[in-house]
């Protein structure tokens, strides 16, 4: 999912040479947080705890396998695109759910430690923060188990109560962790309120709402989730990606983002335009969290509205490929000042 450099098919871009506003940095409580950018985002999904597992290999079914190290942290892909976005420096407002409990609270100081709104962060008094244990091997590959807990708690009727939040952002970020529903009312709203809205069809689904597809802006799949939303369409390769992404048009979105893996990422417009970033050559340490950081980091940087989508693209695969070089979810998403990135005053 992390990109070097893009080829357009029907639009001409520079990618040699990417320049966005200066962002300023500053130290508080021993985060490097920076100045937050005018504009802002709204995130609806969901917040876990991860509780990750380094092993040497996975194990069979009824196998212990001894870890190598393991590590406690914060996560949920709602959570984890949230916090990609403000440590580059968005203003991020996040819509969620924890429980009455440690966990919770933590939740909610890491976010702030992070530089993201808990306004609307509610809290559930029957149900506990969620879990996700992940098990990550040697190669980098992890397998994911996930308790959603309190994010069960959060309905239709929150979305109004944070309809203000959504009218005041430039962009709303959603995904299909949480309910169903709730995800719909909030992307309704942003319909109406004129945001521009981005869902992350993850984790699969094998139906949703056709209404989902409709309302929703950019959508964002990957190559099995593509192939889910467009009844069984091959996706294997790029080609067959772009094809889908074509037909996925046709369902309401006007853009598809779709991810590819080692490939790269596949941008199709309703122009008919196709723009693909092909992948870096990182050797990936951890990749737990890298598809959240990419989505967050396009977040952030096309919602500063300075820059055309496909240099978002290639500024979020350079965020995201750093990412994978580290252990961890959220603590392995740069700040802006850890990136390569032309500058301006």
């Amino acid at each position: 999912i992390n990109a070097e450099y893009g080829e357009t098919t029907t639009c001409a871009m520079q990618a040699s040479r990417l320049t966005i506003p200066m962002i300023r940095a500053r130290m508080v409580g021993g985060i490097n947080t920076p100045t937050r950018m005018a504009g802002g985002i709204a995130v609806v999904g969901a917040n876990v705890i991860d509780m990750i597992a380094y092993v040497p290999r996975f194990p069979r079914p009824g196998e212990t396998v001894h870890g190598e190290s393991f590590q406690q942290g914060f996560g949920g892909k709602g959570a984890n695109q949230a916090v990609a976005a403000a440590r580059l420096g968005s203003s991020v407002e996040m819509v969620s759910s924890v429980g009455n409990d440690s966990n919770g609270r933590g939740t909610i100081s890491n976010f702030q430690e992070n530089g993201v709104g808990v306004g609307m962060v509610f809290t559930s008094e029957d149900q506990s923060t969620g879990v996700a244990p992940i098990t990550v091997d040697e190669a980098g590959s992890n397998s994911i188990v996930i308790v959603m807990g309190a994010n069960n708690y959060l309905k239709p009727a929150h979305m109004e109560q944070a309809r203000e939040t959504i009218r005041n952002s430039r962009l709303l970020l959603c995904q299909l962790e949480i309910d169903m529903e709730t995800t719909l009312a909030a992307l309704r709203i942003a319909n109406q309120e004129g945001v521009e809205s981005i869902l992350n069809t993850a984790p699969a689904r094998e139906e949703i709402p056709a209404e989902l597809l409709e309302v929703a802006d950019i959508v964002c799949p990957n190559q099995p989730e593509l192939s889910l939303l467009t009844g069984g369409m091959p996706t294997d390769t790029v080609d067959q990606a772009a094809a889908a992404a074509h037909e996925l048009l046709r369902r309401g979105p006007s853009t598809v983002l779709c991810t590819l893996g080692k490939e790269g990422c596949l941008l199709v417009k309703s122009d008919g335009s196709e723009f693909r970033a092909k992948a870096t050559h990182h050797v990936p340490t951890d990749t737990a969290g890298a598809g959240d950081c990419f989505l967050g980091a396009f977040a952030h940087f096309y919602s500063q509205g300075a820059m055309e989508m496909e240099q978002a693209i290639l500024l979020a695969n350079k965020a995201s490929g750093l990412s994978v070089t580290r252990r961890g979810t959220q603590l392995s998403f740069p700040f802006i000042s850890e990136l390569e990135i032309d500058s301006e005053p």
